[in-house]
């Protein structure tokens, strides 16, 4: 998932969870010492959410800013982040279908 909140503007929180991302947003917004409302800006399905994770942190680095969040365009980022899965996880989509 790509996670956005108003205090952090232009910067984003691309993460994994076994929930429905929306709860995970839910979550980090009520922690203790959490500043702003976390959005779901993108999410998607993927067979192994590990390697998916890894394989934006690893693409994005360049552009981390701080802890887990990175700065960057979201529109051109979301639009990197599909293709890219979508490749990585061809055979597996296939293997459904």
């Amino acid at each position: 998932y790509i996670l956005s909140n108003e205090e952090y503007r232009g910067k984003y929180k691309i993460g994994k969870t076994k929930d429905n991302p929306i709860i995970r947003a839910k979550r980090l917004s009520s922690q203790t010492g959490a500043i702003g409302v976390f959005k779901v800006e993108w999410s998607k399905e993927v067979p192994d959410m590990n390697i998916a994770e890894s394989i934006l942190h690893y693409k994005f680095n360049a552009y981390h800013y701080e802890k887990e969040f990175c700065k960057f365009e979201l529109e051109e980022t979301v639009e990197i982040a599909e293709k890219m899965l979508d490749a990585f996880f061809i055979d597996e989509y296939e293997k459904v279908r």
